[in-house]
C-alpha cells in the first residue's frame, strides 16, 4: 500500500506540483504560488504525496473542517497508475492517517465523480457551477 507523508518543505510541493497541477486544468504559476501557500502556511489544510517505485504516484489534499469532518481538496494520480486501485490505496490510507473523521467531502466533476461512487460516496449533482462543467458534491459517513 503506498504510503502518503505531509508535504512541507517548497521543495516538497514543487515535486508534487506536475500531479497536483493534473487537478487545475492547464496550470499556471499564479495557482502555483497560491496552492503552495495555502498548503505549506494553512494549519487546516495539507498536502499528503506518495510514490511508488521512487516516482511520484499521487497527491492528496485535504481540509480539516473541526475533529470529524474532512474535505478532500484535491487527489490526483499519475497518469500510469491510474484505474490499478491506487487512488483507492490512498484514500485507505489518507482515513488511516485521520481516524476521527466521519464524515468526508470532496466536490468534483464528470472525470472524478465515478472514483468517489466506487469508493461508496453518496453524490449529488450540484449542476453546471462553471460554464460547460458539472459539479457533483460527494459525502461519506465513515
Amino acid at each position: 500500500m503506498p504510503i502518503l507523508r505531509r508535504v512541507a518543505t517548497d521543495v516538497e510541493f514543487d515535486l508534487c506540483w506536475p500531479l497536483l497541477a493534473l487537478a487545475f486544468g492547464p496550470p499556471d504559476d499564479a495557482k502555483r504560488r497560491t496552492w503552495r501557500e495555502m498548503y505549506l502556511c494553512s494549519k487546516d489544510l495539507c498536502l499528503y504525496g506518495a510514490q511508488e517505485e521512487g516516482e511520484a504516484l499521487g497527491v492528496v489534499g485535504v481540509r480539516r473542517e473541526g475533529a470529524t469532518v474532512c474535505e478532500i481538496t484535491h487527489i490526483s494520480i499519475a497518469p500510469k497508475y491510474r484505474r490499478l486501485g491506487r487512488g483507492r490505496a490512498l484514500f485507505a490510507e489518507l482515513r488511516r492517517l485521520h481516524p476521527a473523521v466521519r464524515f468526508w467531502i470532496a466536490e468534483t466533476d464528470d472525470d472524478a465523480v465515478g472514483f468517489y461512487v466506487a469508493l461508496g460516496f453518496a453524490v449529488e449533482d450540484l449542476g453546471e457551477i462553471y460554464p460547460s462543467v458539472r459539479r457533483y458534491l460527494c459525502t461519506l459517513a465513515a
